[in-house]
C-alpha cells in the first residue's frame, strides 16, 4: 500500500498548487488534451483494424477534357505506374482509376472499400473490351450495390467475382484524398459496429450538451449561451465532417447531391458562432480598434451563409481558408490583449482553442494546395475539433465561474450596504419608513414614530395613511427612481404646516423620508410673492405676468386674451400733483379694475402707468363683459382722491393669442400691439380701443422677431425699397422725382408700412445699419438701370441725425459715392432734425464732400422740431422740404399758410427748391401752387410704388399711367393722356 499513500501525496499536492492560483485546471485540460490526441492517433494507426493501413496500388488518370470513355481509358492505363493515394488538390475533374481484383478474386469473403469524405460521383466497370453497365455507382441520385459504412463506400460481390481488373470513373469536391482497401468480410463487420456505436455515442452526448445549453439559455436568456450552443452545433459537424459520417445527422441520412451544402452551413455556424463568443466573452474586442474587425468577421459570416447556398463548394474554401486565418489571428491578438489586461485563464484557454484551430486550417490549407501531409497527421480536423471543444468548453466554464465569483462578491457588498443601511436608518435624524405595496408600515425609525404615528400606530395625517401611500407608488416613475412631493395641511384656524415627503421603491416596497419644512416653504413663498407681485398695488409684475401665462399654457388651453390698459397723460400727473398722489391714483385704478375681473382673469401692472388682464378662453364671454362695465365705469364718473376729483382715460386694447405659442413669444407679441395701438389712438383720438385677432397677432410677433434681430446687424428678409413720385408744380410732365422709402413687402406681395422697424432701429442705436442699406440698395439699383433712369432728376433718401453722428457711417458713405461716381448726380441726402446733430463741424465737412461729387442736399422737415432758418444757410441746402404737419394744416388756418408761405420764398431766396409734404386733397395742392412751392409729394399724387415703375419713363404723369391719380392730374393741368 506504499504506492497508494505516494499517490495521494502527489494528488495532494496538486490540489494545493490548484488553490493557490488556476493551474490545476489548466494541468486538468492538458492531461485530457494530451489524452484525446494519443487516444485519437493510436486508434487510427494500430489495433485490431490494422489492415487499414495496406492500402492497394491503382492506378490513377486525370480526365480534364473528359475525353476518356470505358474503353479507350483502358489503353492509356498501359503506361502508368500504380499509386497508393490519389490527393485531388481541391480539383474538380473526373478521374479514372484502375486497380488488380486479385485480392478478392482469391479470397471471397473480402470487400473493396474506397475510403474518401469528398466523393461526388462514382461508376466501376469490369475489365471488358466491350463493358457492359457499370458493377455499382453513386451519384447524386443515389447508389447501387455500394454502401457508405465506416467512413468508406464499401463493395459487396453478391456472387462469384470473375473480373480481373475495375475501372472506375470518379468526380470528387474539396480536398479529396482516395485510398482503396480489400478488407475481410468479419474484420469489416466489427470495424462497422465500432464506428457506429462511437458515432451514436459522440453525436448523442453533443446532441443532449447542445439541447442542455440551448434550455439554459432560454432560461437566463443568455446571449453567451446561445453562442455557445451554436458552436457546439458547428464543432458536431465540424467532428462528423472529419471523421466519415457527416453523411447521417442523429440518425437520417443525407442526400450526396445536398451534402455540399449542409458541409458549408456547418462551417460558415462554426465560423459565426466562434467570432459571437469572443464578442461575448472579451471585451476588448468592442473597442474602437477592433470595431471595424469584429464588424468585418460577424458580416463575413452572413457572406459564408450566402456563399454556402449560391456557390460551389471549391469557391467557398478558397474563400473560407483565407479569411478563417485571419479570424483566427485577430481573435488571438484580442485574446492576448484581454489576458495582458486582466490576467485571467479565461483567455489562456480560448486563445489554446484559436491556436489549436489556426494549426488545422493551416494544416489543411498545406494538404490540398501543396500536398504537405505532415501536419495533417497531428493537426487533423478530428484532432483539431476535439482539442479547440474541450479548450473553449473549459474557457467557457471558467468565464461561467468567474462571473459567479463577481455576483458572489457584489452580493456581499450589497449585504454590508445593507448592514451600513439599517444602521442608519435607526438612528438617522430624519423620520424614515418602509411601507409595502398594500400601504403597510413594515419598518419605520424612532423619528417617525414620534412625530407621525399616533398610540395604536395609526398615522396622524392623511397623506400617510394606506390608500394615500398606494397613490403614490402609482405615480412612481419606476424601480430605484427619486421622487418627490410637497404636501399642504390646514391645521384649522388658518394655520399651514407644509411637509416633505421623498420616495423610492425598491422592489415591492417603498422606502420614504417624510419631514416638516413649514418654515422654509413659508419664506420661499414670501420671496416668490416679492418676486412676482408688484409692491404698490399688490398686482402680478412682469414676472408674475410669464409665471401666470406659462401655468395656462401648461394646463393645454386652446386661446388666451390679455387686455393691456394705458393710462393717458399720466406724466402730467406726477408732474402736476407728485408721485404720492399718482401713487394713490393707481392704487384706486387697481382698485376698481380688482373689483370688476378678480372672478375672470389674472391682473397684472406691467410698466408704471399699464396693466394687463389674463383671461382663458373659458372665460373670455364672461370677461370680455365685465371689461366693458369697467370701461363704461371710467367715462361714466372721476374719482375721488384727497378730495379731488380725478377722471381717468385709457387707451385699451384686446390681445388674442394662440394657446400654442410661447410665452416669451407672446409678451414680444404684446409689446408690438401695444406700440401699434399707441399710434392708431394718437392718429385717431376717438378710437381709444382696438381688438387684434391671433392672425394679427402672429404678424406682430415677426415684427418683434425681426426687432430682436437687429442686436445681431441682421434686417428682414421681406425689406424693400418703393419710391415716392414728387410731382414739378411747374411742369407736371416734365421733371421727374422720387423719395426712396422703405416697406416691407408682405407673403400676399403688398408692400407695407416699415414704420415699426424703423422706430426699433432707433431704440437699439441702429440707425445707422438701416440707413446704410438703404443707400447702398438705391445705389445699386441705380446703377443697375441707369439707361432706363435717365429721364429721372434726383432720387431722395432719407439719412437720421444718429447716423450723422457715426463717423464710421460717414466715411462709409463717402466711399460708397465715391465708387459709384456715375449715379452721384441722381442722388439727394435729405437731413433731418440737424439739430440733433452732436458734432455740426463734421456734417458740414461731409456735406461739402459729397456735394463735391455730385450728390445734392435736402432739408427734411423744414419748420418743425430743430429745423430752423440758421441751418439752411450753414449747410448750403439743394432742397427745403416743408414739415408734413403744416403741410396738413394750410387749409385750415392762415398761420400754417403764413409759415408755408414764408418758407417758399426763403427757398427762391436762397436759390433752393421748396417740396411740400404730405398732400393729401386737391385743395391743399391748390394752394401750394399759388404760393409758388416748386414740388408737391403725398398720397394725392401717388403711394409709394415699385421703383421699377419708372423705368424708361419721363414724367411722374407717365408713371401713374393707368391709375385714378393720373386721371386727376390730367384733369387738374389740362395735360393729354
Amino acid at each position: 500500500m506504499v504506492w497508494l499513500s505516494q499517490v495521494n501525496q502527489l494528488l495532494s499536492w496538486i490540489k494545493r498548487l490548484g488553490r493557490k492560483s488556476n493551474l490545476w485546471m489548466a494541468f486538468s485540460v492538458t492531461l485530457f488534451s494530451l489524452f484525446l490526441l494519443l487516444t485519437y492517433q493510436h486508434g487510427s494507426s494500430s489495433g485490431k483494424y490494422s489492415f487499414l493501413l495496406d492500402s492497394q496500388p491503382f492506378k490513377v488518370l486525370r480526365d480534364s477534357e473528359g475525353r476518356y470513355t470505358v474503353s479507350s481509358v483502358q489503353q492509356a492505363f498501359a503506361v502508368l505506374a500504380p499509386t497508393v493515394e490519389l490527393d485531388t488538390h481541391l480539383d474538380q475533374t473526373p478521374y479514372w482509376i484502375q486497380l488488380d481484383t486479385l485480392a478478392i478474386r482469391e479470397g471471397a469473403d473480402r470487400s473493396l472499400a474506397l475510403k474518401t469524405r469528398h466523393l461526388s460521383s462514382l461508376q466501376c466497370w469490369g475489365y471488358q473490351p466491350d463493358p457492359s453497365p457499370p458493377l455499382f455507382y453513386v451519384s447524386d441520385s443515389g447508389s447501387s450495390n455500394i454502401a457508405y459504412q465506416a467512413g468508406a463506400w464499401i463493395y459487396r460481390p453478391t456472387q462469384a467475382f470473375n473480373e480481373s481488373k475495375l475501372v472506375c470513373r470518379v468526380t470528387f469536391i474539396g480536398p479529396a484524398v482516395l485510398s482503396l482497401y480489400f478488407p475481410e468480410n468479419r474484420a469489416l463487420q466489427g470495424l462497422i459496429s465500432d464506428y457506429e456505436r462511437d458515432r451514436g455515442f459522440l453525436e448523442g452526448g453533443l446532441a443532449i450538451m447542445i439541447g442542455l445549453v440551448f434550455v439554459a439559455a432560454l432560461f437566463n436568456r443568455s446571449r453567451l449561451f446561445a453562442c455557445y450552443g451554436l458552436w457546439l452545433m458547428g464543432s458536431l459537424r465540424i467532428a462528423a465532417m472529419s471523421l466519415g459520417w457527416d453523411q447521417h445527422l442523429f440518425g437520417a441520412e443525407i442526400d450526396l447531391a445536398h451534402l455540399p451544402e449542409i458541409r458549408m452551413l456547418g462551417m460558415s455556424i462554426y465560423f459565426a458562432s466562434t467570432v459571437m463568443l469572443a464578442t461575448c466573452l472579451f471585451d476588448n474586442f468592442h473597442n474602437r480598434f477592433w470595431r471595424p474587425f469584429r464588424f468585418f468577421l460577424l458580416g463575413m459570416s452572413v457572406v459564408f451563409g450566402v456563399i454556402a447556398l449560391t456557390c460551389s463548394y471549391k469557391f467557398y474554401l478558397m474563400v473560407m481558408w483565407p479569411v478563417s486565418v485571419l479570424a483566427c489571428c485577430v481573435v488571438s491578438m484580442v485574446v492576448v490583449q484581454h489576458f495582458m489586461i486582466r490576467r485571467n485563464t479565461v483567455s489562456a484557454y480560448y486563445l489554446g482553442a484559436m491556436l489549436i484551430t489556426l494549426c488545422g486550417v493551416i494544416a489543411e490549407v498545406l494538404q490540398a494546395w501543396l500536398g504537405v501531409n505532415s501536419l495533417v497527421s497531428y493537426f487533423n480536423p478530428g484532432t483539431v475539433t476535439l482539442l479547440a471543444s474541450a479548450m473553449t468548453a473549459v474557457s467557457l466554464m471558467e468565464y461561467v465561474r468567474n462571473t459567479q465569483t463577481q455576483r458572489e462578491l457584489a452580493a456581499r457588498n450589497m449585504e454590508k450596504m445593507h448592514e451600513r443601511l439599517v444602521n442608519v436608518f435607526s438612528i438617522a435624524p430624519a423620520a424614515m419608513f418602509v411601507a409595502d405595496s398594500q400601504g403597510n408600515f413594515i419598518e419605520y425609525n424612532r423619528h417617525f414614530e414620534n412625530d407621525f404615528l399616533q398610540d395604536k400606530g395609526e398615522p396622524f395625517f392623511d397623506f400617510l395613511k394606506k390608500p394615500a401611500i398606494k397613490a403614490l407608488r402609482e405615480k412612481d416613475t419606476g424601480a430605484q427612481s427619486i421622487n418627490r412631493e410637497e404636501i399642504r395641511v390646514g391645521l384649522g384656524s388658518g394655520q399651514v404646516r407644509w411637509f416633505e415627503l421623498i420616495w423610492s421603491r425598491e422592489s415591492e416596497d417603498m422606502v420614504g423620508v417624510v419631514s416638516d419644512f413649514t418654515s422654509r416653504k413659508d419664506r420661499e413663498l414670501a420671496l416668490h410673492h416679492q418676486a412676482t407681485h408688484d409692491d404698490l398695488t399688490g398686482a402680478l409684475n412682469r414676472r408674475g405676468l410669464e409665471w401666470a401665462i406659462q401655468l395656462k399654457l401648461d394646463k393645454g388651453v386652446d386661446q388666451l386674451q390679455l387686455y393691456h390698459l394705458d393710462v393717458k397723460r399720466f406724466r402730467h400727473v406726477i408732474r402736476a400733483y407728485g408721485l404720492s398722489f399718482s401713487d394713490r391714483v393707481l392704487k384706486a385704478l387697481y382698485t376698481e379694475l380688482y373689483r370688476y375681473m378678480c372672478a375672470f382673469a389674472d391682473l397684472c401692472r406691467l410698466h408704471i402707468d399699464q396693466f394687463v388682464v389674463l383671461v382663458s378662453d373659458d372665460q373670455a364671454q364672461d370677461a370680455a363683459e365685465a371689461f366693458e362695465r369697467f370701461r363704461a365705469r371710467l367715462k361714466s364718473s372721476p374719482f375721488w382722491i384727497d378730495n379731488r376729483q380725478v377722471m381717468i382715460d385709457m387707451v385699451t386694447c384686446k390681445v388674442h393669442f394662440d394657446g400654442h405659442a410661447e410665452m416669451n413669444d407672446m409678451l414680444d407679441a404684446l409689446d408690438e400691439t401695444v406700440r401699434e395701438s399707441k399710434i392708431i389712438a394718437k392718429s385717431k383720438p376717438h378710437m381709444d380701443h382696438q381688438e387684434f385677432s391671433v392672425d394679427q397677432t402672429l404678424q406682430f410677433l415677426d415684427r418683434a422677431r425681426a426687432v430682436g434681430r437687429l442686436g445681431l446687424q441682421e434686417l428682414p428678409r421681406q425689406l424693400c425699397m418703393a419710391w415716392q413720385p414728387i410731382l414739378s408744380l411747374e411742369r407736371p410732365d416734365g421733371h421727374l422725382y422720387a423719395e426712396s422709402l422703405l416697406r416691407i413687402r408682405g407673403d400676399d406681395g403688398v408692400l407695407k408700412s416699415a414704420g415699426y422697424l424703423i422706430d426699433a432701429c432707433v431704440q437699439a442705436g441702429q440707425t445707422a445699419l438701416l440707413d446704410s442699406w438703404v443707400l447702398n440698395t438705391t445705389i445699386s439699383y441705380l446703377e443697375r438701370n441707369l439707361e432706363a433712369l435717365q429721364h429721372l432728376d434726383a432720387v431722395a433718401v432719407n439719412v437720421s441725425p444718429n447716423s450723422l453722428n457715426d463717423e464710421f457711417f460717414l466715411e462709409d458713405t463717402i466711399a460708397l459715392i465715391n465708387a459709384h461716381r456715375g449715379v452721384a448726380r441722381k442722388v439727394c441726402l435729405e437731413i433731418t432734425e440737424v439739430g440733433a446733430v452732436v458734432n455740426l463741424k463734421a456734417v458740414q465737412d461731409f456735406i461739402y464732400r459729397v456735394r463735391a461729387l455730385g450728390v445734392r442736399i435736402a432739408l427734411d422737415d423744414f419748420g418743425a422740431g430743430y429745423s430752423n432758418f440758421r441751418y439752411a444757410i450753414d449747410l448750403h441746402a439743394d432742397v427745403i422740404k416743408i414739415d408734413g404737419s403744416i403741410v396738413q394744416q394750410i387749409a385750415q388756418g392762415t398761420e400754417s399758410l403764413a409759415v408755408a408761405r414764408a418758407i417758399s420764398a426763403l427757398s427762391q431766396d436762397l436759390g433752393c427748391k421748396c417740396v411740400a409734404e404730405w398732400v393729401e386733397d386737391e385743395h391743399t395742392l391748390g394752394l401750394l401752387g399759388e404760393i409758388e412751392v416748386d414740388y408737391a409729394q403725398g398720397f394725392f399724387i401717388s403711394p409709394a410704388i415699385d421703383p421699377d415703375l419708372f423705368l424708361y419713363k419721363r414724367s411722374v404723369v407717365e408713371v401713374l399711367e393707368g391709375s385714378p391719380q393720373q386721371s386727376r392730374l390730367l384733369a387738374r393741368y389740362q395735360l393729354d393722356d
